[in-house]
């Protein structure tokens, strides 16, 4: 990530406006009616991907493969990440899985308003209210668009999706500079929509 976007992203983080995508987990916490579970980071494990292969996720005791979209290359996580990639040779532009688990889905959708709410009171504003985008395998698949410019006036898109996928709350996040909007825009659906089950393997007898 250049510098300019570093310092920027983690001044957001430190007032609060990017807190949930800091770590959701760490954030700060939905009203106490939030629902009939805790909020807790997924029980994830990661497989590194190799070059033209998904990545594995193994997701409380559900194993799932993330197929990498073209042009994007696995990078370190951040505290509260399952997956972080950036796009080759452009560090500006970040996709993020977040992933917390034992919610009801009820509790899931106060746990998501609450995140959007955060979004908006620190000063990101809605370019494209939430629509539906479904995704076999999750309920409930819905993308946002926010945008927010810098002090120096520099500006950028944060592309959200949610979704419920048992028992567990998905956050997945795109984040680029505006002006790269039409290369980056179709990422995120493509990232969502590369999740399936990892097919158990019969082992071959000599």
């Amino acid at each position: 990530m250049s510098h300019s976007l570093s310092t920027f992203a983690a001044a957001l983080i430190a007032s609060g406006v990017l807190s949930f995508l800091a770590s959701p987990a760490a954030a700060q916490t939905p009203p106490a009616n939030v629902g009939e579970s805790r909020v807790d980071e997924a029980e994830v494990s990661l497989q590194p991907a190799r070059r033209g292969e998904p990545a594995r996720l193994v997701v409380g005791g559900e194993r799932l493969l993330v197929e990498i979209p073209d042009g994007w290359i696995l990078a370190r996580r951040e505290p509260g990440s399952q997956l972080v990639l950036r796009a080759a040779g452009d560090d500006a532009c970040s996709l993020d899985i977040k992933i917390t688990e034992r919610l009801s889905k009820r509790a899931a959708a106060r746990f998501f308003d609450a995140f959007h709410t955060s979004l908006r009171r620190g000063g990101l504003s809605v370019a494209q209210e939430r629509h539906r985008l479904n995704v076999d395998g999750f309920e409930d698949g819905t993308r946002t668009e926010y945008e927010v410019t810098t002090p120096e006036g520099r500006e950028y898109t944060l592309l959200v999706w949610q979704g419920y996928r048992s028992e567990g709350a998905w956050l997945v996040t795109s984040f680029f500079p505006k002006k790269a909007r039409d290369n980056y825009i179709d990422a995120l659906s493509g990232l969502v929509e590369g999740v399936s089950v990892e097919k158990a393997t019969t082992p071959t007898t000599p």
